[in-house]
């Protein structure tokens, strides 16, 4: 009777435990990610149209790339659409929600979902880390770093850092638009340059029906 009631208290204990880690996890899951990941799946799986930002218009997401690039290529079939596609699953703004970063080869698409609608915001050929950062330059006068936030439905930049200059020997460095040492502004291109990079997976099927086990919110 010890024994059995060992393993009955045991069995109750582990119960107890895992209701109470699944009960934390839904209270910090933000309570639209469910809809957003179904809404994602949709959109790249053809099977939905979003909303592109660029031109305020709806596309089925191969059309859309058919149509932007024809006049690069005479024609894109569905299969040559997926084969250029990589995408990383990740929360840039920082509030919970995932995003969508959509890679084709020659630019880069971001994916917001709000209010029921995935709105698609084209960002052209950036090496964007996960925190929507990235490095620019304008010639050898002129660099910098700047970051993607969303403003409503609005996916626009901001200046983070910058240096210009007039020749190789006189150059200007400034941070948040003040003006720093050089000193200091090598300090911050360190920071910026070790941001965490986009973790990219294949645009399979199976990969997009999984899109939940590829979201890391903790990460």
């Amino acid at each position: 009777m010890k024994k059995l009631a060992l393993v009955l208290v045991s069995v109750f204990l582990c119960f107890v435990f895992m209701w109470c880690n699944l009960w934390k996890g839904d209270i910090s899951r933000h309570p639209e990610v469910d809809l957003a990941m179904e809404a994602y799946k949709k959109v790249l799986l053809n099977e939905k149209e979003f909303f592109n930002a660029s031109d305020d218009k709806n596309y089925y997401l191969y059309d859309y790339y058919c149509s932007m690039f024809e006049d690069y290529y005479d024609y894109l079939t569905v299969d040559q659409v997926r084969e250029r596609l990589i995408f990383s699953v990740t929360d840039i703004d920082g509030n919970e929600m995932p995003e969508i970063v959509l890679n084709f080869w020659a630019g880069m698409d971001v994916f917001q979902y709000k209010d029921g609608i995935v709105y698609g915001h084209w960002v052209g050929e950036l090496d964007m880390k996960k925190d929507g950062s990235f490095y620019w330059r304008d010639g050898w006068m002129w660099n910098g770093y700047a970051r993607y936030i969303f403003m409503g439905e609005q996916f626009t930049s901001i200046d983070l850092g910058y240096s210009e200059c007039d020749s190789y020997e006189e150059c200007r460095y400034f941070i948040d638009d003040v003006q720093v040492t050089e000193a200091e502004y090598r300090a911050f291109e360190a920071i910026q340059d070790a941001e965490e990079e986009l973790e990219y997976h294949e645009f399979t099927e199976e990969n997009i029906k999984n899109l939940d086990k590829l979201y890391d919110p903790t990460a």
